[in-house]
């Protein structure tokens, strides 16, 4: 009888142990989820900076050649020239 209640406490120790591992892998992967909503925000925020940034150096020079001409004027011309 004695060996019996033994098990029984044993086999409850690792159950418990084992719904302890269940939960810290469970908010683990809630935390990774939060981590990849975040990441992939950042990411479309850097994507829309990066196409404003990329109209924004359209309206340089460069060589001679107006990227965008209808923010070039003459005094952007010339103030280019004379750096």
């Amino acid at each position: 009888m004695g060996e019996i209640e033994s098990s029984s406490r044993e086999q409850s120790t690792g159950f418990a142990e084992i719904n302890v591992a269940v939960g810290t892998v469970d908010q683990g992967t809630q935390q990774n989820a939060v981590m990849v909503e975040q990441t992939s925000a950042a990411s479309a925020n850097l994507a829309l900076q990066s196409q404003a940034f990329n109209a924004l150096l359209a309206t340089f020079q460069l060589g001679g050649t107006v990227l965008s001409p209808r923010h070039a004027t003459g005094r952007t011309s010339a103030r280019l020239a004379a750096a």
